[in-house]
């Protein structure tokens, strides 16, 4: 189970408490202006999940092998 969190999360927390820090709309801090503005350059809330994106290509994939949101 470790192993498999390990890969699709960004924290594994044992027997602890998370920083307190919510994944919300609201929440968002950066630097002067434009970087508190910039999702690139925030560590929380919704906007910080940008960060982590990676863009994947299907390219010439059949449509039954899409992922269903591609579909």
């Amino acid at each position: 189970l470790l192993d498999i969190l390990v890969r699709i999360s960004g924290r594994v927390i044992w027997n602890s408490w998370p920083t307190g820090v919510a994944v919300t709309w609201a929440m968002h801090h950066g630097g002067p202006y434009p970087a508190s503005t910039n999702s690139l350059f925030t560590s929380v809330g919704a906007d910080s999940i940008k960060r982590f994106r990676r863009p994947v290509v299907f390219q010439n994939m059949p449509t039954a092998l899409l992922p269903e949101e591609l579909k």
